[in-house]
């Protein structure tokens, strides 16, 4: 019996310190922001946490393009996917939402059950209203990539089936109002 063999993922050492490295930026800097906490020289480059967040989500996806050299297609490599990503970010977002609400928490018992839905399924960057609520300011980023990690597959799905033509068309109809925009304050 021949067993196919699967790829060898060879991990980007470099990639994969720079997004530690910028996760521990955000780290301080909503700690500094939320708690007023101090590191002392470090202080001055928690400032850039917000310019972190953007390069850290720009290198997650880049990363995540880069492990999915599988084609998800077949169903089997869908639920892999999908069940990789559940379990790198939920179980310890689940632990720090419960500690917060534990330790931190003031909202009422009431307020905390109309806010589970959006907590359990990740969907607080979905509405903007709940920043200010709970631990929501803090977690949101855990939102975005839930989301993200969901709509991976469905586009990835859906571009590899188009054709040139299709996809250029998308292309320009994605592109094209951003060009053509008479209201923006600057042209292209």
């Amino acid at each position: 019996m021949n067993k196919q063999q699967t790829p060898r993922k060879e991990r980007n050492v470099g990639l994969d310190l720079l997004r530690i490295s910028l996760a521990l930026l955000i780290f301080m800097f909503h700690s500094n922001m939320h708690f007023d906490c101090h590191y002392g020289v470090f202080d001055h480059f928690a400032r850039y946490g917000a310019i972190a967040m953007t390069g850290f989500f720009m290198l997650s996806g880049y990363a995540l393009s880069l492990s999915s050299k599988v084609i998800l297609t077949d169903i089997g490599s869908l639920k892999n996917f999908l069940l990789k990503r559940f379990i790198s970010i939920y179980p310890l977002y689940y632990f720090v939402a419960l500690a917060f609400i534990i330790l931190l928490g003031s909202e009422s018992f009431q307020s905390l059950a109309l806010l589970f839905p959006f907590e359990a399924l990740g969907l607080q960057s979905c509405f903007t209203s709940l920043s200010k609520i709970s631990h929501n300011g803090g977690t949101w980023f855990i939102s975005c990539l839930t989301i993200c990690y969901l709509l991976y597959p469905l586009l990835q799905w859906i571009i590899i089936r188009l054709k040139v033509k299709e996809k250029v068309i998308l292309g320009g109809g994605i592109f094209i109002p951003f060009i053509s925009c008479t209201t923006c304050p600057t042209s292209f």
